[in-house]
């Protein structure tokens, strides 16, 4: 059976039946021998902002530059208010 096929059965369950479905499924995969992709015992490179000086720069001048659109917008949304009659 395809899950297409199983989709308008699962969607007429109940809210607790659902949940007991949901259940029965994460256990099934917790006991799963191939899950992940991960080896043991491998040294996985994980990329972080340590030791990168110009990003808080870059973020810094990306804020700076957002806030000062939306006080340019709100500053012409103020004088076109102002102006109309």
């Amino acid at each position: 059976m395809t899950l297409t096929e199983m989709l308008p059965a699962v969607r007429q369950l109940s809210i607790i039946q659902k949940l007991k479905l949901i259940r029965i499924l994460a256990e099934d995969l917790e006991t799963a021998e191939d899950i992940s992709s991960l080896e043991p015992y491998k040294t996985y490179d994980l990329p972080t902002p340590y030791n990168s000086f110009g990003a808080g720069a870059a973020l810094m001048q990306a804020l700076e530059l957002e806030f000062d659109v939306c006080f340019y917008r709100s500053k012409m949304e103020f004088e076109v208010k102002s102006k109309t009659p």
